[in-house]
């Protein structure tokens, strides 16, 4: 309620509730209030309306009451507008003196300029805990924590505030490996919550220790007066009743320390990505992208050059191309092996048309062909020989499905929530792969021009048993040897640069 003091209006609070629970609708609420006396001078009623726990509507004000007693009243001052629903919840007011407060990013306040704000005040026997989450991605509707003793998914006590509609509900679950488990909502109270302009707002109590035997899953106590790390996400929610958080699909947040929640440390930053994820990412990255495209490229334009010379007992493009090859197989041999153990089989799903299936199935069967490559040059026929011709057209077939996959699956990845690079990061690859093109255009109109040069000028065979006296001689170079070095040169250059500018954005991730 505002009162006149002395021509000012000043704001008192009124600690009476005119209704606290009904259990039928109410479309007219009367009230009536007893002016005290003496005079209180001039009032404006505020006022809160609760339709549930979650759902409220605040800064209701009415008209000034004026008080002919009472001086007049000066300049009105502008009220706060009314809310269409609940006002600011969470905000950083009293982060490091009375609560404590993770914020994303570092010195965010509140909805307006925060995409993560979660805070913890210490309250007897309780944790008051306040959550708010930006959802930045279409069909995200939650925002949870999760307590862990290690910095990876597995048994975490998890609370989440997941948009159902408009209310929003509480929900409470447990990590269990890579899964995610309903438990019961047995030690919290005093929820509430809002979904304003994609802003999951909610503020709930906890008890600061929840036996095991209160909970479905878990095999240990659950004390806030120990130290946990932070476990902070985001995604969509599973449509069931309540609804439940779903798997993440923006990359969860991992704070770098433990947590006293009876404290009130400020913390913003976070460890980022798995490192079993980001060595998936990179030796993918290096395997495929660095590796295999420029073995293929020799491979495919680099045959005649180098005439005279060896390397290791063979011809030096095929060293080249063989060494490099080999390396891809071991890059991607060992992402694979890193990615199953990261998600401790195949990756979990909603449908197969979600990103993440078809990334792991690209790569399944990218990795399965570039295993299938080498194996056939083992048995290959030797040169000059019937089935070399086929041989020579299914090793091609064979590598460049598998690259084409491999590449595919990188695009892919690079836009998945895991690692959630930065849009730049694929239209670096996009700019890469325009110009893989360009150079493998330019190679191969060189190669054609100087093979039609070669065939009109071609020397007419000698009688048999004659002699030219050319057998000991060396052969020559390729007329466009100097175009195909810089061309390889310079791809190699490129290539470089770009596998090593994707490894180390997925690093700092």
């Amino acid at each position: 309620m505002y009162r006149q003091s002395n021509a000012v209006i000043v704001m008192t609070h009124c600690l009476t509730r005119a209704l606290h629970q009904v259990s039928h609708h109410i479309h007219l609420l009367t009230v009536t209030w007893t002016a005290p006396s003496p005079s209180a001078g001039h009032v404006r009623f505020r006022a809160t309306v609760a339709e549930g726990k979650m759902t409220f509507w605040t800064n209701i004000y009415s008209e000034i009451i004026e008080d002919p007693s009472a001086p007049t009243i000066g300049p009105t001052p502008t009220p706060p507008e009314a809310a269409t629903g609940p006002s600011d919840l969470v905000t950083s007011g009293g982060c490091g003196t009375t609560k404590g407060c993770y914020r994303d990013p570092a010195g965010c306040s509140d909805r307006s300029d925060c995409n993560i704000l979660i805070t913890w005040q210490e309250d007897g026997d309780n944790i008051i805990f306040q959550l708010l989450g930006k959802m930045e991605r279409p069909g995200n509707e939650y925002v949870a924590i999760g307590f862990s003793n290690d910095q990876s998914m597995g048994d975490d006590d998890v609370w989440g505030c997941v948009n159902n509609g408009g209310p929003i509900v509480l929900a409470h679950s447990y990590n269990t490996g890579k899964s995610n488990a309903a438990e019961t909502l047995d030690g919290s109270s005093d929820a509430i919550g809002s979904f304003v302009d994609s802003v999951v707002q909610c503020q709930f109590t906890l008890e600061k220790t929840l036996s095991a035997k209160r909970r479905k899953r878990a095999t240990e106590d659950f004390d806030l007066n120990d130290q946990y790390y932070l476990l902070i996400a985001r995604g969509p929610k599973i449509e069931v009743s309540p609804p439940r958080v779903s798997k993440h699909s923006v990359t969860p947040i991992i704070t770098t320390s433990k947590i006293d929640f009876t404290g009130t440390d400020v913390l913003s930053g976070g460890a980022g990505a798995n490192p079993m994820l980001k060595a998936h990412a990179s030796f993918m990255v290096l395997g495929w992208i660095g590796l295999a495209s420029v073995a293929i490229i020799l491979a495919k334009y680099f045959k005649p050059m180098w005439p005279n010379s060896t390397l290791m007992g063979q011809k030096v493009w095929f060293t080249f191309h063989r060494s490099l090859m080999m390396l891809n197989v071991l890059c991607f041999c060992i992402a694979f092996i890193l990615i199953f153990v990261h998600v401790g089989g195949f990756v979990t799903y909603q449908k197969s048309s979600d990103t993440v299936f078809i990334h792991a199935l690209l790569g399944i069967l990218a990795t399965s062909f570039g295993l299938a490559n080498p194996i056939m040059a083992m048995f290959r026929p030797h040169p000059g020989t019937p089935k070399r011709p086929i041989f020579n057209w299914a090793h091609w077939a064979v590598g460049t499905i598998a690259h084409s996959l491999a590449f595919a699956a990188v695009f892919l990845g690079m836009d998945l929530a895991a690692l959630d690079l930065p849009q730049y990061t694929t239209w670096v690859l996009v700019a890469y792969v325009v110009l893989y093109v360009i150079v493998i255009i330019l190679l191969e109109v060189s190669t054609r021009v100087v093979a039609d040069k070669e065939k009109k000028h071609e020397i007419p065979l000698k009688e048999p048993g004659s002699s030219s006296g050319d057998d000991d001689q060396e052969k020559p170079e390729p007329a466009d040897s100097l175009i195909r070095t810089s061309l390889l040169g310079g791809f190699i250059f490129v290539t470089a640069v770009v596998v090593l500018l994707i490894i180390i954005v997925i690093a700092l991730q």
